[in-house]
């Protein structure tokens, strides 16, 4: 895992000290080594940041050359072994996987991108034609950002913090973005919320090459894209096998390394199974759970993770999170972030993550679990829909009163034929921005797909890739690589071929990964409600992080967030949070308001964001 900058075009003689300072922003991604690799043609610089993982040697760092092909990286292959085995005339000289896609690269051309399994992005010069690839692995695991300068010089890296030297101006909001991130607190994955700046969409190569002058880009997929047919002579036990072979050979391909691996052990069934198949296969991950102190026990989980672990026998650290810990470390995480996003677990993740690092390099997560099994309540929502029976009732809304609003929610969708995915945040009405796009934002059903076709692509193509670009800047802050066997190109092939009666059996959301956790786990981590890591800054913000919040949002010098949401309306949002009571549910969106307006300010101010609402898009 790693970090990396480069520029293509025009301009490079002249940026190549930009590029020095640009690096040095990625210095927590890669602490092992830096190296940098300039083109004989002068059109073509990159600048790496190592984090030594495979082959810790220092024949395995980056940049990396073999003959014509210079590459930088930031990934794990997965399968490098298998593919080595496939060049029998490639002489190799390090251990690793850099040198392996590097080689692929050079015999199978891009064609060898479809052939990797694993989590990667890179940048690939070729000397011959003096040209330059960028590449994003097909699942969305690895960031990989660009930005196109006004001469068609092309910047991209790992992190947007790497890309913000090379502005000429003062960076600025991307207006939809910012929108779907007030209304929804995550924008669509092909978007970032500085202006100018894009992710490189996922299953793509962006060529760039020299022609008077100027840089030409073009872009092709070798995207992985699963099809969402049903397979139809799939049964339920055959579902269960198949996804119990597909997750062990996932969890076990996940252990490549040359460090030590660890695991996020929440106690939910998700990382509870990916611990129990590692110690099936051998391993001994040492685990880490995240528990709030002073807060009630909904918040706390570390019970379920105890008895997860007691029962595989494997070494747990419980890692407290208190109220204090937000003031110290929150600009610190909204930096790592580049762009706020995905709530108010992010934070909790982040402080996991800084405490595992001090003893692995390597942490797996089980991101994706919920997202291929049908593991959040809207689908109860629609199961309930199609089964309507007046006995069967409690079923849905029984499990958790605080649950219930988000059942009615999806409900009313369906009802009225059309709506958001999940509840609004801010609505458009109690902000000074405006614009039509926001129809266009991928967090809008209509009726012309079936609601259950539109929320498995939500979840898999807007959700999760949200989900991911937090976790690798949370675990990368603290040069740690999270790695996600859910996610992983076998296991989301073959869900997407699972009929969704199989993973909503009855009403229960992840009905497939219970079965599999009956056998493997303690029975009350299989039949625990999903609770997604659930945090009580809701409580915190109306009692000992009240005046943290007071002077981040209402101290004279917050002119540029007052731009986006009035003084007025901020006052006394803060006033009826502390004050007046409300259902849990409406409790929590008001908290998460409180929450956007805490990061927007820390992220205009630490990025020298110029907020501006007048919107022409």
């Amino acid at each position: 895992m790693c970090g990396f900058v480069g520029v293509y075009g025009p301009s490079v003689p002249k940026l190549i000290k930009t590029l020095e300072s640009s690096s040095a922003q990625l210095a927590h991604r890669g602490p092992d080594a830096h190296g940098t690799f300039t083109s004989q043609s002068g059109n073509c610089i990159f600048a790496h940041r190592r984090l030594a993982i495979l082959d810790l040697g220092s024949v395995a760092s980056q940049p990396m050359t073999r003959d014509a092909y210079t590459l930088v990286y930031n990934g794990e292959i997965y399968n490098h072994i298998s593919l080595r085995e496939a060049l029998p005339k490639v002489r190799f000289t390090s251990h690793g996987d850099t040198e392996t896609l590097l080689q692929l690269l050079g015999v199978n051309g891009l064609a060898g991108l479809s052939k990797c399994e694993g989590m990667f992005a890179g940048a690939m010069y070729d000397s011959r034609t003096d040209r330059v690839l960028l590449f994003r692995d097909s699942l969305g695991i690895k960031p990989l950002y660009l930005l196109t300068l006004p001469d068609s010089t092309i910047v991209f890296g790992s992190e947007i913090k790497a890309l913000l030297p090379f502005l000429i101006d003062a960076p600025k909001p991307d207006h939809l973005s910012l929108l779907n991130y007030l209304q929804f607190e995550n924008f669509a994955s092909w978007q970032s919320l500085f202006q100018g700046i894009s992710p490189i969409r996922a299953g793509t190569v962006v060529s760039g090459c020299m022609a008077r002058g100027k840089v030409s880009l073009h872009t092709e997929s070798f995207r992985f894209c699963p099809s969402l047919q049903f397979d139809r002579t799939f049964s339920y036990e055959d579902s269960i096998r198949n996804v119990e072979n597909t997750l062990d050979r996932a969890v076990q391909q996940h252990f490549l390394s040359d460090v030590p691996v660890g695991l996020s052990l929440s106690g939910g069934i998700d990382s509870s199974l990916l611990a129990a198949f590692a110690v099936k296969n051998g391993h001994n991950p040492l685990c880490f759970c995240g528990t709030f102190l002073e807060s009630d026990e909904y918040y706390n989980e570390f019970g379920l993770a105890q008895n997860v672990a007691k029962e595989l026998q494997l070494s747990l650290r419980n890692v407290g999170i208190q109220p204090s810990d937000l003031p110290r470390y929150f600009d610190q995480m909204i930096w790592h972030l580049d762009e706020p996003r995905m709530g108010m677990g992010a934070f909790a993740q982040f402080m996991v993550a800084r405490k595992a690092a001090e003893e692995c390099r390597v942490i797996l997560s089980g991101h994706g679990g919920d997202e291929l099994f049908a593991g959040y309540t809207q689908w109860q929502s629609l199961h309930f829909l199609k089964k309507v029976q007046s006995g069967r009732i409690h079923l849905i809304f029984g499990q958790s009163l605080r649950q219930a609003p988000w059942h009615l929610l999806t409900i009313g969708r369906v009802l009225r034929g059309g709506g958001p995915f999940g509840p609004i945040i801010f609505p458009l009405s109690a902000v000074l921005c405006k614009s039509d796009n926001q129809l266009k934002s991928p967090f809008l059903w209509n009726k012309s797909q079936p609601m259950a076709d539109a929320l498995q692509e939500y979840y898999q193509n807007t959700y999760i890739q949200g989900l991911l670009m937090v976790e690798d800047r949370i675990s990368m802050a603290h040069s740690l690589e999270t790695r996600t066997p859910f996610w992983s190109q076998e296991l989301v092939a073959l869900v997407s071929k699972i009929p969704l009666n199989h993973k909503l059996r009855n009403g229960t959301t992840k009905s497939i990964l219970r079965d599999i956790a009956f056998r493997l786990l303690p029975s009350v981590v299989a039949q625990a409600p999903k609770k997604g890591f659930p945090t009580p800054f809701r409580l915190w913000f109306r009692s000992g992080l009240y005046e943290f919040l007071r002077e981040r949002l209402l101290s004279t010098s917050k002119v540029e967030l007052y731009r986006i949401v009035p003084r007025k309306t901020i006052e006394s949002l803060l006033r009826s949070h502390r004050k007046i009571p409300l259902p849990f549910a409406l409790d929590e969106i008001r908290a998460h308001k409180l929450w956007i307006l805490l990061c927007l300010e820390s992220w205009a101010r630490q990025f020298h964001v110029q907020l501006n609402c007048s919107y022409n898009d």
